[in-house]
């Protein structure tokens, strides 16, 4: 089953996390309390569920920037 980017949102954010940070082949982790900790009752990330979630929050010019750069900071509300 592909993981969503609003569950995981709303796993960290029922924990009061401050920030996600998700990267392919790593479980997600949020930052908590300053520190990051492994997101409660997640699953290692796959390359595709990785690019799923970031591209779902992206805008076409994002998108373009990261298949350039391969790498992006993204701000989701």
């Amino acid at each position: 089953m592909p993981v969503k980017i609003d569950d995981l949102l709303r796993n960290v954010t029922a924990h009061g996390a401050s920030d996600l940070h998700i990267k392919a082949g790593s479980f997600p982790f949020m930052r908590l309390g300053g520190e990051l900790r492994p997101v409660v009752d997640s699953t290692r990330l796959t390359q595709e569920d990785t690019l799923d979630m970031a591209f779902s929050m992206m805008s076409n010019r994002q998108k373009q920037r990261f298949k350039e750069v391969n790498e992006a900071d993204i701000a989701y509300g």
